[in-house]
């Protein structure tokens, strides 16, 4: 029979029986065969699923009711099964995503719906990575039991994406804020895209280029940038310019570069040309200025009356010179100036002894250093002869390269002129020296600023060193001060004063009278008082003399004129008595 043959797995129940003296027992059996293998083939599947989840490159993890981790089918480095299975995910959560993670388990527990969202985790070592998110609910027997969260790492791809977008944005802002105009066209000659340059450039709204169609357009068909655009279509890049141009609709004139650049799509295919406008129209000005500013420099280089030359290094021979500087070294011509250096213009050695060739070397050094360098030299003409100049040596840029500008003035006229006065000064020191006449220069509030031996000695002082600072008031007679003070004031406000007497008196009391001639004069900055001052001692004493014979003089005539006033009166008497004896 087939019941015989056959293995079968029984679950035997016994059932025990009371008596007296003895127990009885009573066995019943169950055959449990289907139901062991059904559990082997669950428990097989579950092996082969649990492979599976383990193999996939998703985290996959099981969430109960209480929010906890009871599956997890791999785990990141740093963590394990002991460490995870039976904790709070949410504890794996960082806090930005944490309230929009609880929103989509919740839902997905309460909806029994597969719910999508995106959040921030721990990956390797508990370093935070970003997830893309499957909330899928586990329903057993119509209950929601779990939910199972797919997290795909996504880390890497939202760098990309973000890196992709900053690029778009850089990119998008280098075009937008390009100093270039810039458009796109389309085959049909439309224009999908402008710039804010190449508005401004063209003096046209947004709408003008929307209705615009390059390959109608007259100003660009009259210089053959149509022509140039459709063949660009066809993969042929092209520039063209500087061309003046004027804008079909703003009729703004300007001078402009145009390049045209094909941009291909995925397939190779040609579907749009990039056209960059460059803008030269202030660049042309500058220009015309530059060229204008550079023949106004030629002109004043030309026509100067100065000595103009360049000089290069390292050699710092001269370069260039212009007529003035043929002239002034007698060459025959600039070509034969510019095979000399400024050693061979200068005699071997400078006023103060040092070596030309030496000096010249520092001065080029200083001017390079500082920028500049004013000095002067002594310079020597091709024919041997030696004259005095100033020179200015001034850094300059041509092309880039770094030189220096000398302007070489010729003083010999003032050299001369200057010791014609530096002679002049000291004959007139000498005169001021030994004359008998004080000067002295003060300034408005009376004080002595300069004097000759004379006036010092008018003072009754030794030496100028005594007097130089102190005010002239303090070497004046008491009688004399307010006479004084009220002078200077008026000579102020007049410009001059003349013949003014005033009593000087020494630290002994001598007394010395001078006599005052002051006028303002300006030297230098500051107005000053240039005063002579006299001794008339002896003009006093003959004055005083004089008086006296006069006096003298005076009462003489009186006695002689009062005799002949009696002479006359007696004369009268007599005349008067003889009269009236006559009558008798």
């Amino acid at each position: 029979m087939k019941g015989f043959n056959e293995k079968k797995r029984v679950r035997m129940a016994v059932k025990r029986s009371s008596g007296n003296s003895s127990r009885k027992k009573a066995g019943i059996g169950e055959d449990i065969t289907e139901r062991k293998q059904a559990e082997e083939t669950l428990k097989e599947s579950e092996s082969r699923w649990r492979s599976l989840v383990t193999s996939l490159p998703e985290f996959i993890s099981l969430i109960d009711k209480k929010r906890r981790i009871t599956f997890l089918n791999r785990y990141a480095k740093g963590f394990d099964e002991k460490k995870v299975i039976g904790t709070s995910v949410y504890q794996y959560i960082s806090k930005e995503s944490l309230r929009k993670f609880r929103q989509s388990i919740s839902q997905c527990f309460n909806t029994r719906r597969v719910q999508k969202g995106e959040h921030l985790a721990m990956g390797d070592f508990g370093r935070m990575r970003f997830y893309k998110d499957y909330f899928v609910p586990i329903i057993k027997d119509s209950n929601i039991k779990s939910v199972m969260v797919i997290s795909d790492d996504v880390t890497e791809r939202r760098k990309a994406e973000e890196a992709i977008l900053k690029a778009n944005a850089f990119n998008s802002a280098i075009v937008e804020n390009s100093p270039f105009g810039i458009m796109t066209i389309h085959r049909d000659g439309s224009v999908d895209y402008v710039n804010p340059t190449m508005l401004t450039i063209s003096g046209d709204s947004k709408a003008n280029f929307k209705e615009m169609n390059v390959f109608k357009l007259p100003s660009y068909a009259k210089i053959g940038l149509s022509k140039k655009i459709r063949d660009c279509f066809v993969g042929k890049p092209f520039f063209i310019g500087p061309l003046e141009y004027i804008s079909h609709f703003s009729k703004k004139k300007t001078v402009r570069n145009f390049t045209g650049m094909p941009m291909r799509n995925e397939a190779g295919k040609v579907d749009e040309v990039m056209l960059f406008v460059e803008d030269l129209t202030e660049q042309k000005k500058a220009e015309e200025v530059l060229k204008e500013s550079e023949e106004k420099y030629r002109a004043l280089f030309e026509s100067s009356a100065d000595a103009i030359m360049i000089l290069k290094p390292p050699s710092w021979k001269f370069t260039a010179g212009n007529p003035a500087t043929v002239n002034m070294f007698r060459a025959k011509d600039e070509k034969e100036f510019s095979s000399f250096g400024p050693w061979d213009v200068a005699p071997e050695r400078q006023p103060d002894g040092c070596a030309s060739a030496e000096k010249a070397k520092a001065m080029i050094g200083k001017a390079m250093r500082e920028g500049s360098n004013f000095f002067e030299w002594t310079h020597k003409r091709l024919n041997g002869e030696e004259f005095p100049t100033t020179v200015l040596l001034t850094r300059i840029e041509l092309s880039g390269e770094k030189m220096l500008q000398a302007t070489v003035r010729d003083i010999t006229k003032e050299k001369k002129a200057e010791e014609a006065l530096q002679r002049s000064e000291r004959q007139y020191k000498a005169l001021i020296e030994t004359t008998d006449t004080g000067y002295v220069i003060l300034d408005f509030q009376g004080k002595v600023i300069d004097a000759n031996p004379e006036y010092v000695r008018l003072t009754g002082h030794h030496g100028l060193k005594e007097i130089r600072g102190r005010k002239v008031i303090e070497w004046t007679a008491d009688y004399e001060k307010e006479k004084n003070v009220k002078a200077v004031t008026e000579c102020v406000k007049k410009g001059y004063i003349r013949n003014l007497e005033i009593d000087y008196i020494d630290g002994h009391g001598k007394i010395t009278p001078v006599e005052i001639n002051a006028t303002i004069v300006k030297m230098g900055e500051e107005p000053q008082i240039l005063t002579m001052c006299r001794d008339i001692t002896e003009r006093k004493k003959a004055e005083a003399e004089f008086k006296k014979r006069t006096g003298e003089l005076e009462k003489f005539n009186m006695m002689a004129v009062g005799r002949e006033l009696r002479m006359v009166e007696l004369k009268k008497r007599i005349k008067e008595l003889e009269g009236k004896l006559r009558s008798k």
